[in-house]
């Protein structure tokens, strides 16, 4: 079981933040999203080519937190 590891790249107005995942070259992740009550729910489904890549989501209004967690795919 191999995970990656997300970290926050940058904020961009209005409500957007954008996610940077760390993890092996050349693999597909399943990215997963939780609310509080940590019920993960599958997100995205990026390609690592590089060893790092990107993805974006849209920051709640209300001011819920939102956690990610990423795992290899392939």
């Amino acid at each position: 079981f191999v995970t990656g590891v997300i970290e926050l790249a940058e904020r961009r107005p209005p409500a957007t933040v954008v996610w940077s995942l760390t993890g092996e070259a050349g693999f597909r992740y399943l990215v997963e999203k939780a609310a509080q009550e940590f019920i993960w729910r599958p997100f995205a489904v990026v390609t690592n080519l590089t060893g790092t890549i990107t993805f974006c989501d849209s920051v709640d209004s209300g001011g819920a937190a939102a956690y990610y967690r990423a795992r290899l795919l392939d």
